[in-house]
């Protein structure tokens, strides 16, 4: 979705909440949650030149950052632009709040040719971009292993199922792919097929950490689980084995 409008209006956020930008001082206040800003420096040669080029802005609540927005590239006057909020504080318009300062801040500093992508499933992301005042310029067909999803309730039910039974199939040549079936079959409210397929997954000598499976965003109704977290504790004592 690339291109701006200019002259963006801030948005007002709701009592309790404050908007604060992406620097060194924030750092310096090690709110909670920071994982997503030092998430985000990974993505950069360091973390100097992330504090040095990179432009956004988050949210603060009670001490921790629960929305964001800020440039995972820049380009000369080109960046690209992303935003994520934490589940339990979506639609309050916090999203749009942190995208508006970060895209206000991006053409203040010279770089007007700015560019949103998002997968067609995610409503929200595409909300957000239209309400800062971002075009939709072009749609890509993208092939991909993973999900074509980034939140809970991007895909209806039979797509989901669809994905599943795609994903064990590929599963036969390539056992990585048991990872997103336990995604796809989350999501579709299978949790027996989804915790087969985490099993399989483990079993099979899979090399992932046992992070990754309790961070994954479908498979989250999932992780209080009795039996999704006895296969975990399994992959984690194989990989500090």
């Amino acid at each position: 979705m690339p291109g701006a409008s200019y002259g963006l209006a801030a948005t007002v956020l709701p009592d309790g909440f404050r908007l604060v930008q992406i620097d060194q001082r924030l750092l310096d206040l090690e709110p909670g949650n920071i994982e997503t800003v030092t998430d985000l420096m990974e993505g950069w040669a360091d973390p100097e030149l992330f504090l040095e080029n990179a432009i956004g802005f988050c949210v603060l609540h009670d001490g921790s950052i629960v929305s964001h927005c800020a440039t995972d590239s820049v380009s000369g006057a080109r960046c690209e632009v992303g935003v994520g909020t934490e589940p339990a504080y979506r639609r309050l318009g916090l999203g749009k709040a942190a995208a508006a300062a970060t895209i206000t801040e991006c053409i203040k500093r010279g770089r007007p040719d700015i560019e949103w992508h998002t997968h067609a499933s995610n409503k929200g992301s595409i909300a957000i971009a239209r309400g800062i005042g971002l075009i939709e310029r072009d749609r890509h067909v993208a092939y991909s292993g993973n999900l074509p999803a980034e939140n809970v309730g991007d895909l209806d039910l039979d797509t989901c199922r669809e994905w599943g039974l795609h994903l064990e199939r590929a599963s036969d040549h390539i056992s990585w792919y048991r990872f997103h079936a336990t995604g796809a079959w989350t999501l579709a409210g299978d949790r027996t097929r989804a915790l087969a397929n985490l099993r399989e997954l483990v079993d099979g000598g899979w090399e992932g950490e046992a992070a990754w499976l309790e961070g994954y965003w479908a498979v989250q109704s999932l992780v209080d689980d009795p039996r999704f977290k006895t296969i975990v504790a399994r992959q984690r004592a194989i990989r500090e084995e």
